[in-house]
């Protein structure tokens, strides 16, 4: 039995420095928890407190470290204070059962809000030290728009684990709906880099700080990994911004690559036809709107860069048809009074053109009102 016991623990042991070297750092302070228990109920007092040596440098970032061979700066003394730490938080934990189990016994979870069984209330309790209730409560509340709320949830799930990246995420995206977009960038850079998530904030907090340049190339790479249509469509919103059309029609088309439905071929084709006319590549521009046409013809801003490309080739009767659409579809839609009032000035239409001036300037003031 006694063997058993000890290669359970050297497994154990080897186990903790495989999830080290892997990152898992949460995984490795549970294997090392229990590594600390089963040396003191032995009294391997030595081993006991190179568990809890390893535990600190973990904590401090320092994994190029293994269970034997560790920092010599860390005193013994660090074994006794975390003991007592330990200590204490099992008595707060209890206390936070209880408390937790009070209100299941009741039928309501404080944490999460569920109803359940007498027979499940234990998992309810459990909510109360679970981080991911609280992550799970912050994104309902953030949805409801109830912001403060949600990024007290999300303190709290990070005081109950500070390595949370999940919960780092949760409450960079609360503090970015805000507005308080340093304090968002800082959260998000203790999240997860490897998801598309990370890198799509990351670019949507830049575009608000004014850095197009870095939102841009954050943009592709957030779409590179996700390899969704939207997110090339917000890296080609980007390049447009910065007058890099080729690149924003690289973009435009990786996006119909990755197109899931008719709607998202619709946008992308349309994504594609808004940079060909900034490049006075008419005919081409045609084509994709024609193409998104087809696919989603109740589209108003479609039927405006296609009067758009229209006008490039200097077909003017042909633009002014396709702006009157994009009106029919979309009554105050700005552009389309542009693009139809530049039409109706070629025809010589000039009363025509006027009047399609005359009403983009009121919507345009009546826009700045309502702003």
């Amino acid at each position: 039995m006694l063997t058993t016991t000890a290669q359970r623990l050297k497994q154990t042991v080897t186990l903790v420095e495989e999830r080290v070297r892997d990152g898992k750092s949460e995984d490795a302070f549970k294997d090392l928890t229990f590594l600390t228990e089963q040396y003191s109920l032995n009294r391997q007092w030595d081993k006991a407190n190179c568990a809890t040596r390893y535990m600190v440098a973990i904590a401090e970032g320092r994994t190029d470290t293994t269970f034997d061979v560790l920092p010599e700066d860390l005193d013994y003394h660090l074994s006794r204070k975390y003991f007592l730490a330990r200590s204490t938080r099992r008595a707060v934990t209890t206390v936070i059962v209880l408390y937790g189990a009070i209100f299941a016994v009741m039928g309501i979870c404080a944490v999460c809000q569920d109803q359940p069984l007498l027979l499940a209330n234990l998992r309810c309790a459990m909510c109360w030290f679970d981080p991911h209730s609280f992550i799970d409560r912050a994104k309902i509340e953030r949805t409801d728009g109830d912001l403060t709320n949600a990024v007290a949830d999300c303190n709290k799930a990070i005081r109950l684990s500070r390595t949370n990246k999940e919960a780092h995420y949760a409450l960079a995206l609360c503090l970015f709906d805000q507005g308080r977009f340093a304090d968002a960038y800082r959260q998000n850079q203790l999240s997860d880099r490897s998801k598309y998530e990370y890198w799509e904030l990351k670019a949507c907090i830049e575009i608000r700080q004014g850095h197009e340049l870095d939102a841009a190339q954050d943009f592709d790479t957030s779409a590179n990994l996700g390899k969704k249509s939207y997110l090339y469509l917000n890296e080609r919103d980007s390049w447009a911004l910065l007058g890099e059309y080729e690149k924003g029609l690289q973009a435009a088309t990786s996006a119909l690559s990755v197109a899931e439905n008719s709607d998202q071929r619709a946008d992308a084709y349309l994504a594609q036809a808004r940079c060909l006319v900034k490049l006075s590549r008419w005919d081409e521009a045609l084509t994709a709107c024609a193409n998104s046409l087809v696919l989603s013809p109740q589209k108003g801003f479609t039927y405006a860069v296609q009067a758009e490309a229209l006008m490039g080739k200097g077909d003017y009767s042909a633009a002014a048809e396709s702006a009157s659409k994009s009106l029919t579809l979309k009554s105050f839609f700005e552009r389309a009074y542009t693009v139809r009032a530049a039409a109706f000035d070629k025809l010589g239409r000039s009363a025509d053109a006027a009047s399609d001036r005359y009403i983009r300037g009121q919507i345009g003031e009546q826009r700045s009102l309502d702003n």
